[in-house]
């Protein structure tokens, strides 16, 4: 499994089959499997990873081509790093 982290940039992106409904910079944790995909995790119970805004549905990849989402990995990562060197 890999980890990576979106955040949002537009209000509104739902999750769909959930009452899940995310606003502007919100951060998104995205589990991804080999064997099932993309999973998002929320309040630790994961869910299927699609998206429906304005009315269409969206997977992760057309959320970020389209700029409704932003690929933070890298900034959580370096934070992570530095507050394991600081402690």
């Amino acid at each position: 499994m890999t980890t990576y982290y979106l955040q949002t940039l537009v209000d509104d992106i739902c999750l769909m089959g959930t009452h899940f409904a995310f606003r502007r910079d919100e951060l998104l944790k995205i589990n991804m499997y080999i064997e099932k995909g993309p999973e998002i995790e929320i309040n630790g119970k994961e869910y299927r990873a699609n998206f429906y805004f304005h009315n269409k549905m969206y997977v992760i990849s057309s959320l970020l081509q389209l700029g409704y989402v932003v690929d933070i990995t890298k900034s959580i990562e370096r934070e992570n790093k530095l507050n394991e060197l600081l402690k």
